[in-house]
């Protein structure tokens, strides 16, 4: 037993000595490589900061990436744009219309040692890294003949005028350029500009800097007829197929559908009449004209049918002015002279028969030019920072000049920047017509110490309809535009849309347009928008459907020459999409992650993102509710506090809860549901409504639309909703908030700019009686 013992002993001892001397030949091995790998690490930290020392944010001169060694690492460079900015450090500059271009600049540093010293490296963590930034190269300084080719783009004279026009012949955004113009019809148009007798006649500019020259020709329409088409509807596109009320254009029509591109009324003894109203008043109405027949009329006819027209001066009293009998089967010309009246137009059709049948047709109102349309048609900038062309003539015509108050801004465009802000009141006055037109325009002249503003316009979509058509949001700054939806698929819809855009895109180039989900009353006329416009990038929600309103919206960016980035992607700043947006230093906007993006429900994949201003936080929320399961809280604790709050799904019920109000803490509220309060849905509701108010009483709410509520009703299911006769009671319209590094200011479209809050509405009245 002893000696078995003593034998296992040995054993023991030998494979101890065996461990020890592996431990200290790992040791011996390791403790140099471990000193190695200290070195790496320092490296690689020194490899970093020598990558952001030599790529700064914005370039204009070449870099030399090869100044960046290592004896450790293999360093290999990418860039995402080998034209602009290559991976050696060529820089080449854009062209100054091509604009500034980002690239992605990627170093990545792989360890070189192989064996067991790499075997060591990749154990510990160094085995290599990669380093990755977004570097500006900024355009080239525009050269003469791109100079020559914007004044090119931007000198425009109108088709038609009826006055002598003002012929500049310099620019003053640019030094040195010359304009000089030739008529080739000296009698009807002189080459100053004067209009000698009517007619026809080609006017040429040639604009010239430098050696550069380019020369624009205008066909001009020389009148002396002051009259304007207020209304001139062929009804070719006109679509109801059903009796009722429905909207079209200007007008409101009752008891009417489509009928081979007509209007066919059915109308019956009693109170069945048909008929068409203007939705807004014409002023100095000179003519109004339309065609009219009985439907497939034949025989003789024993009762009477009249055809009346009537005005209003508050679309609620009328007084008939002409009437007209319907008599035979013959196709009819109503016509009625106005002698410059002004006020609503009714075209009423009455009949003693138990039911028939009239077609109206090709319905025309023609109107005199007044004092208003050429204010109205002068585009002149609210706000400046550098040298501006001022208009020199109208759309119609005319000599415009301008008296400054003050030297910030000369009568010329010449701008002169304060340390501070200024307002500038321009005294314009315009001559050539008939009548005086004299106005003054205030002019907001940038400082050295303040920033140029960004505007927020929540659109009146439902400003010329009565259909349910959700929202539009244009952001602006100088001439960049983002678009947030487009609102529903109707022509009025679009037409108001059109209307904020022609105005606000200068340019004719919207940056970038944001589709939040598939629903019509977001993307319904989102198609029209990029089919008008030239869209440069396009975000949009994630999915498809199978509506065809998403059918024309996914042909139109698919026929875009745009960026489209799939809002996942620019979440995960994946395919060149990018979270945040750069607008301007100090101006973004962030992709918010709600988690919710892949999900099949329309609202629950809405996109939401926040504006950050100067500091300034607005935060857009789409339909983003909690209609479909927990949305607001999977997402309302990764926004932060903001400042301006587009109230959840056009204020659902299910929408801005008071945890989700909690965790933002807002200070204002935006309400846009399309067309009038209580609609269809019932937005907004107001257990949405009180909900911000309990949460915090000084919070005001302002509502982009309006409406009576002389006939409103608690429906079955708990919603308010309302059939308003007056749409304008309470309306603000567009609600505009400007931001600068001062804060912001509201303003609305109605009322000279004040704005009404919801608690001061006769809806709110109305509907919080009833609790």
């Amino acid at each position: 037993m002893a000696r078995r013992r003593k034998k296992k002993n040995k054993g023991i001892v030998f494979i101890i000595l065996i461990l020890l001397v592996l431990i200290i030949g790992a040791a011996v091995v390791a403790v140099p490589r471990l000193e190695k790998v200290k070195l790496a690490k320092q490296e690689l930290e020194k490899i970093e900061i020598a990558f952001n020392d030599l790529l700064s944010d914005e370039l204009e001169l070449d870099v030399d990436m090869s100044s960046i060694t290592s004896d450790i690492f293999e360093l290999t460079w990418q860039s995402s744009d080998e034209n602009v900015l290559s991976k050696i450090g060529k820089v080449n500059r854009p062209t100054y219309s091509s604009g500034d271009k980002t690239v992605k600049i990627t170093l990545d540093c792989k360890v070189v040692s192989e064996g067991i010293d790499g075997i060591v490296y990749n154990l510990l963590g160094v085995s290599g890294d990669t380093f990755v930034k977004d570097v500006k190269v900024l355009k080239m300084p525009m050269t003469n003949e791109e100079k020559v080719n914007m004044l090119y783009d931007y000198l425009t004279l109108p088709d038609e005028i009826y006055a002598s026009l003002s012929l500049p012949s310099s620019f003053t955004t640019f030094e040195g350029v010359n304009v000089s113009w030739e008529s080739l019809n000296e009698s009807i148009l002189s080459s100053s500009g004067e209009m000698i007798s009517t007619g026809d006649v080609t006017l040429n500019a040639t604009i010239s800097l430098g050696s550069v020259s380019k020369t624009k020709s205008f066909i001009l329409k020389c009148s002396d007829n002051l009259l304007i088409d207020e209304i001139d509807y062929s009804f070719s596109d006109y679509n109801d197929n059903s009796y009722g009320e429905t909207t079209y254009k200007n007008l409101t029509l009752i008891n009417s559908l489509n009928e081979d591109g007509s209007l066919k009324f059915k109308v019956s003894s009693g109170d069945g009449s048909g008929y068409i109203i203007t939705n807004n008043p014409i002023n100095n109405l000179y003519k109004l004209t339309f065609d009219y027949s009985y439907f497939n009329g034949s025989g003789s006819y024993t009762k009477s049918t009249f055809i009346k027209l009537l005005t209003s001066t508050d679309n609620n009293v009328w007084e008939e002015v002409k009437y007209e009998e319907l008599l035979d089967n013959d196709k009819h010309t109503f016509e009625y002279l106005a002698s410059a009246n002004s006020g609503y137009f009714k075209v009423a059709i009455e009949t003693e028969y138990s039911e028939k049948f009239v077609i109206i047709d090709n319905l025309k109102a023609e109107r005199f030019l007044c004092e208003e349309d050429v204010i109205e048609s002068l585009i002149i900038p609210e706000n400046v920072k550098e040298n501006i062309n001022l208009p020199f003539t109208t759309i119609y015509g005319g000599k415009v000049s301008y008296t400054s108050s003050n030297s910030a801004l000369t009568s010329t465009g010449v701008v002169t920047l304060g340390n501070e802000a200024q307002v500038v009141v321009l005294k314009v006055k315009v001559e050539g017509f008939d009548f005086e037109v004299n106005f003054d325009y205030e002019v907001k002249v940038s400082g050295k110490n303040q920033k140029t503003p960004i505007e927020i316009n929540f659109i009146d979509v439902g400003k010329y309809g009565h259909s349910d058509c959700g929202e539009s949001i244009l952001i602006k700054y100088e001439d960049t535009e983002v678009l947030i939806d487009a609102g529903d698929r109707y022509d009025d819809t679009f037409k108001a849309v059109k209307e904020v855009l022609d105005v606000k895109i200068e340019d004719g180039i919207l940056e970038y347009a944001i589709a939040t989900h598939p629903d019509s009353d977001h993307i319904g006329s989102m198609d029209n928008v990029i089919n008008t416009y030239e869209v440069k990038n396009i975000i949009r929600f994630n999915g498809d459907a199978s509506s065809g309103v998403y059918t024309d919206f996914d042909t139109a960016v698919k026929n875009e020459n745009a960026e489209v980035c799939y809002v996942n992607d620019s979440l995960n700043n994946d395919n060149g999409c990018k979270k945040i947006i750069e607008i301007a230093e100090d101006i973004y906007i962030e992709i918010i992650d709600t988690t919710f993006y892949n999900e099949e429900e329309n609202n629950a994949r809405s996109i939401v993102c926040v504006l950050n201003a100067y500091g300034i936080r607005t935060l857009f929320t789409g339909d983003a509710d909690n209609g479909s399961g927990p949305l607001e809280e999977a997402y309302m604790n990764t926004v932060g506090n903001i400042d301006i709050l587009k109230l959840v799904h056009h204020g659902t019920r299910e929408g801005t809860t008071s945890a989700f109000l909690e965790a933002v803490d807002p200070e204002l509220c935006i309400v846009t549901n399309g067309n009038y309060f209580g609609n269809k849905h019932g937005h907004p509701t107001y257990e949405a409504l009180k909900r911000v108010y309990d949460y915090d009483s000084n919070i005001n709410i302002y509502a982009v639309v309006g409406g009576d509520t002389d006939n409103c009703e608690m429906t079955s299911s708990g919603s308010f909703e309302c059939e308003p006769t007056d749409y304008s009671v309470n309306r603000n319209g567009m609600i505009t908030i400007t931001i600068d590094n001062n804060g912001y200011d509201v303003s609305c479209e109605n009322n000279n700019g004040l704005l009404t809050e919801i608690r001061d509405t006769d809806f709110w009245e109305t509907r919080s009686l009833l609790g």
